[in-house]
This record gives C-alpha cells, sequence and structure tokens, in this order.
C-alpha cells in the first residue's frame, strides 16, 4: 500500500501499484480529490488513470484501450 507522502520518483513497477491503487481507492468511492491532497498527487491525473481503467476493463468505449495506444506508438516509431 502507498502511503502518504511516498515518493513520487520511484520505479515504474511503483508508480504503476500506486496507480492501481488510486484507481482502486476511488472506485471504492473516495474522492479523487482527497486521494489528490493525501496521496500528494494531480487530481486530474487521477481522473484520467480512473478513466483510463474503465477502458482498460471494456467499461467504457470512448478512448483506446492502453494496449491500442502502446501498439499505435510502437508503430509511429517503427515508421520513422
Amino acid at each position: 500500500m502507498i502511503r502518504k507522502g511516498q515518493s513520487k520518483h520511484c520505479t515504474a513497477q511503483g508508480r504503476i501499484a500506486i496507480r492501481e491503487q488510486l484507481v482502486a481507492l476511488a472506485r471504492a468511492g473516495r474522492s479523487v480529490e482527497s486521494l489528490a491532497r493525501e496521496y500528494e498527487r494531480c487530481a486530474a491525473t487521477i481522473h484520467d488513470w480512473v478513466k483510463q481503467a474503465g477502458v482498460d476493463d471494456d467499461e467504457r468505449d470512448d478512448r483506446l484501450t492502453s494496449a491500442d495506444m502502446e501498439e499505435l506508438r510502437q508503430l509511429r516509431k517503427d515508421v520513422r
């Protein structure tokens, strides 16, 4: 579990774990604004994480999934 004031500068795995935990807390009913204050993250970023998790879990269809975005990034990189 992430701790209040935990450094924002951690490994990629640590950042993913923080994102997943904050999304789970938001989905469990915690307000994004309170999470942003408590864990010193930007509320807009947490909102975006929650939206993206919804897309990745087939709950929304208003943007590309993370897998689709990664594939698009790779294709653009290959074209360069």
